[in-house]
């Protein structure tokens, strides 16, 4: 049996919207960075790596834009 390509499409999109949906309601925001649990320097909705500056502050405008790219 073969899944029409508009079905695959869509199935993709509500999968990458509910994937970033968890991402957002279980690490939180945070603009200013921190140490996560786990002892991993984090900022926004769990970045990590290091391109991580510790004295700066994220702009809400750039967590969202940085999300839509999933």
């Amino acid at each position: 049996m073969k899944i029409p390509k508009k079905i695959l499409m869509a199935t993709g999109g509500s999968v990458l919207f509910l994937a970033s949906s968890m991402i957002t309601h279980f690490e939180g925001l945070r603009l200013k960075p921190y140490f996560d649990g786990g002892g991993v320097f984090s900022v926004c909705y769990g970045h990590t790596g290091n391109d991580i500056d510790r004295n700066r502050t994220t702009l809400k405008t750039n967590v969202i834009s940085g999300l839509m790219t999933i």
